[in-house]
C-alpha cells in the first residue's frame, strides 16, 4: 500500500507538472510568436484589437498590428521587455504608405496570467478573439492606454498637409484656438505681427479674463518656422487693470505635429471648438473603458513639458507663489491658461 501511495504521489504530482508546463507561463505568452487580442479605443470607440508577438532576444520583442488609416495601410508597434513579474513597454510607432514615426518611452506594468488572459496594469490582453468581444460586448473596463508611451497621432500625409496650411494660415490672418484643460475646451486669440523676415510667421497669443473683479491679458509672443515646423516661444507676460504685471523670457522651441484634427506643440491645439469638444468627449469615452495604472513611467515622445521659463526681473511686479506657479507649468500656456 505504501509503494501504491508513492506509485499515486509521483502520478499525482508528474500530473500536476505537466499541466503546468503546457499552460503558458508569463514569459513564454510574450517569449515566443502568438497572436493577443486587446481593447482599445480611438476615435472615441472601442474595439478588438489584434497584435501578433514578434519576440526578440534576452527578454525583448514588439507586438505587430495592421493598420488602416484613411484608405492608406501601414503597422502599428509596441517594443517590450520582459521583468519577472512586469512588463516595459520602451517604444512605440506606426508605418504608413512608407511614412512612419516612432518614439521612446519607458512603462512599467505589473503582469499576471490568469489563463484566458494576461492581466497587464488594470488591462486584459486575450488570448483569443472571443474573449476579447464578449468583454466588448460587456463593456468591460479592461481596454489597454499606453498614456506615457504615446506615438504621434496617426494622419495621411493629405490629412497632414491640410493641418499644416490650416495652422500656418491661423497664425499669419489671426483668429483663434482652442485646448483643453481641466476637462473643458478653452478659446485664446492669435494677433500676427509683421516680421522683416519672410520665411518666419510672428505674433502673439492672448487671452483675457477677470479674477477678483481684476481685468487681466496674458500672453505669449511666438516665432513660426514653417520650413522646419517649429515654433519659438519668445516669452510671456500678464498685464493687470490694477497695474501689476510680471513677465517671463523664453527661447524654447517646440517641434509641430500635424494630425487630421489638431496641431501638437507641447500640447493639442486645434483651430475650432467643435474639434476641441469632439476630441474631449474621445478622451472621456476612452477614461471609461479603462483604468490601466503604471507603476513607473515617463517618455521621450510627445509628454507634456513641466520645465518653467525664467522669470525675467524687469517687470513691474513679481509674482505671487501661486502666479509663479501657474507660470511654471508650461512657456507656451501663459498664453493659454
Amino acid at each position: 500500500m505504501r509503494a501504491l501511495g508513492l506509485v499515486v504521489a509521483v502520478a499525482v504530482v508528474g500530473g500536476i507538472g505537466a499541466a503546468a508546463a503546457q499552460r503558458p507561463t508569463l514569459p513564454a505568452r510574450l517569449a515566443r510568436p502568438g497572436a493577443l487580442h486587446l481593447i482599445e479605443v480611438t476615435g472615441g470607440r472601442a474595439r478588438c484589437e489584434r497584435w501578433m508577438v514578434v519576440p526578440g532576444a534576452a527578454g525583448q520583442g514588439r507586438l505587430v498590428r495592421d493598420l488602416v488609416h484613411g484608405g492608406e495601410v501601414g503597422t502599428a508597434s509596441i517594443d517590450y521587455r520582459l521583468a519577472a513579474d512586469a512588463i516595459e513597454l520602451t517604444g512605440r510607432g506606426w508605418t504608413l504608405a512608407g511614412r512612419g514615426f516612432g518614439t521612446t518611452c519607458e512603462l512599467r506594468l505589473p503582469v499576471s496570467d490568469e489563463g484566458d488572459a494576461l492581466a497587464v496594469g488594470g488591462a486584459r490582453w486575450f488570448a483569443d478573439p472571443a474573449g476579447c468581444a464578449a468583454a466588448l460586448a460587456a463593456r468591460a473596463r479592461v481596454a489597454t492606454a499606453f498614456d506615457a508611451c504615446e506615438a504621434d497621432a496617426v494622419v495621411t500625409a493629405a490629412e497632414r498637409a491640410a493641418m499644416k496650411r490650416a495652422f500656418e494660415q491661423r497664425l499669419r490672418d489671426g483668429g483663434a484656438l482652442y485646448y483643453e484643460q481641466a476637462g473643458r475646451c478653452f478659446a485664446v486669440n492669435v494677433t500676427p505681427a509683421r516680421s522683416s523676415r519672410p520665411d518666419v510667421v510672428t505674433g502673439r497669443i492672448w487671452r483675457e479674463r477677470v479674477t477678483r473683479r481684476v481685468r487681466s491679458v496674458s500672453s505669449t509672443t511666438y516665432l513660426l518656422e514653417p520650413a522646419r515646423d517649429e515654433l519659438a516661444v519668445l516669452g510671456s507676460s500678464t498685464r493687470r487693470d490694477d497695474g501689476t504685471s510680471y513677465g517671463i523670457s523664453c527661447g524654447r522651441r517646440a517641434h509641430l505635429q500635424y494630425a487630421r484634427d489638431h496641431v501638437y506643440a507641447e500640447r493639442p491645439l486645434f483651430l475650432t471648438r467643435a474639434a476641441c469638444d469632439d476630441a474631449l468627449r474621445a478622451e472621456r469615452t476612452r477614461a471609461a473603458w479603462s483604468k490601466m495604472l503604471a507603476v513607473r513611467m515617463s517618455s521621450s515622445g510627445r509628454w507634456r513639458s513641466t520645465k518653467a521659463c525664467i522669470c525675467a526681473r524687469t517687470v513691474a511686479g513679481e509674482p505671487t507663489a501661486r502666479q509663479a506657479r501657474v507660470l511654471s507649468i508650461m512657456c507656451f500656456s501663459a498664453g493659454v491658461q
